[in-house]
């Protein structure tokens, strides 16, 4: 009984556990190796893990190097209609985006880390973009499938017509 008991306790408990934890903020940031405004803004982002490091997780992207990485930065751009020339570093928090890096950004970006991680229900750009993604290619599919049961029917129907 106490095994079974424990068991329980064991499987249960991190449940109750994860409950009381706030999700961390997903922090998008696109950069450009030999940026030198890149780095310092990860030198910011660097300098400030150790006291708000429990509030985000940084994703870090290389653009000018990675192609496929350049496609995501891109796509999230138009996604969010930002279709501007993608100055980087481009730093997603949230709903807000920067684009490019000098020290006054600082004190937007923990205004925003703050706003962000306080919310109850974030909006992850990368899952909006991805959800958007395969909502199109649904609706592709079923075009697709549409149109060739359209034509079977109309395909039917004429050899029905011409067999009477």
């Amino acid at each position: 009984m106490k095994k079974t008991l424990f068991l329980l306790f064991i499987l249960i408990f991190p449940f109750f556990v994860k409950a009381d934890q706030k999700e961390k903020v997903n922090i998008y940031f696109f950069y450009g190796r030999e940026c030198p405004h890149c780095h310092e803004g990860l030198t910011f982002f660097d300098s400030i893990e150790e006291e708000y490091g429990k509030y985000y997780n940084l994703n870090i992207y290389e653009v000018w190097y990675d192609a496929k990485n350049e496609s995501l930065m891109k796509k999230i751009a138009r996604f969010k209609k930002e279709n501007k020339s993608l100055a980087v570093p481009y730093i997603i928090i949230g709903e807000t985006s920067l684009e490019g890096y000098e020290e006054k950004d600082n004190e937007i970006i923990l205004k925003t880390i703050e706003k962000e991680y306080a919310k109850d229900t974030r909006i992850d750009i990368l899952e909006q973009v991805k959800k958007s993604e395969n909502q199109k290619a649904i609706f592709f599919l079923l075009t697709i499938i549409g149109s060739v049961v359209i034509i079977i029917f109309i395909s039917k129907k004429n050899k029905f017509q011409k067999g009477k």
